[in-house]
């Protein structure tokens, strides 16, 4: 990554340290991930105050997702979720390879995912000075093999995104 791209994301998360709206925090989460090449992202983090248990902000992902992903209750089998509660270390993943072994609801999980135009992605584990768990989940309709080193050079930017995110999440919420 150029210095210059580097300069600018210090510059946006001192932005978001700032935020006091959510809309304020998506708003330059956006710019910052599109700044290294990610336009569809999720970030979830507990939030024991909202009715699903979580708070979110996401851009460049489906409302039909996020609907189809609640009635179907993914959030029960979803393995990149499941990943992120479990470990500290990231997650590559591809929407249709490497899930030949998975139970069947997973597998449909994964099928729809890529229905929706996503080919693969990167989730990386958030936890917030209080030990909440979070995480930010950046997708794109390529497969994982087009993507593994755009992911993995960017993992750290990311997941600097990501803390901060949380953090002004967190601040926001606690108030």
């Amino acid at each position: 990554m150029s210095p210059f791209v580097c300069e600018l994301i210090d510059a946006k998360l001192k932005d978001v340290e700032k935020s006091n709206t959510n809309s304020a925090i998506k708003r330059i989460a956006t710019s910052s991930l599109s700044c290294l090449g990610y336009n569809s992202w999720a970030f979830a983090c507990e939030n024991p105050d909202s009715i699903i248990g979580t708070s979110h902000l996401s851009t460049g992902i489906p409302f039909q997702w996020f609907a189809m992903y609640l009635a179907k209750r993914y959030q029960n089998i979803d393995p990149i979720v499941t990943h992120c509660r479990r470990f500290e270390e990231p997650i590559l993943w591809d929407a249709v390879n490497g899930w030949d072994a998975a139970d069947d609801n997973v597998r449909d999980f994964m099928r729809n995912i890529h229905a929706i135009g996503f080919g693969s992605g990167m989730a990386i584990p958030l936890r917030s000075p209080s030990g909440a768990k979070g995480m930010l989940s950046l997708v794109n309709a390529k497969p994982l093999a087009d993507l593994r080193e755009s992911y993995l050079e960017n993992m750290e930017s990311a997941r600097a995104i990501g803390m901060a995110v949380y953090s002004a999440v967190e601040r926001i919420r606690l108030k």
